[in-house]
């Protein structure tokens, strides 16, 4: 159930993590559980959770990912690098 990706996870994992920010880059996020890393790996592919309901369009509508060009390493994971940018209201 842990590794289950539920979109609204995901947008609360979002939450905490930017907080008050505008935006976030991939190696600034804090993965601390497994909830946390299966939110994380969702996040570069954020477009495709708006076709998870309501809840995914939500995320849509309140965020984007803009794609980096080089790659990080994580403590949980490696991947190319991405910001999450928050959308105005």
């Amino acid at each position: 159930m842990r590794r289950r990706l539920h979109p609204k996870t995901v947008e609360d994992y979002l939450d905490r993590q930017m907080a008050t920010r505008q935006s976030l880059s991939a190696g600034e996020f804090s993965i601390t559980s497994v909830e946390d890393f299966v939110a994380f790996s969702h996040l570069p592919q954020l477009a495709q959770l708006t076709r998870m309901g309501e809840a995914g369009r939500r995320i849509g509508r309140r965020f984007e990912v803009r794609a980096g060009s080089v790659r990080i390493d994580t403590e949980w994971l490696a991947c190319r690098d991405f910001t999450i940018v928050r959308k105005a209201p």
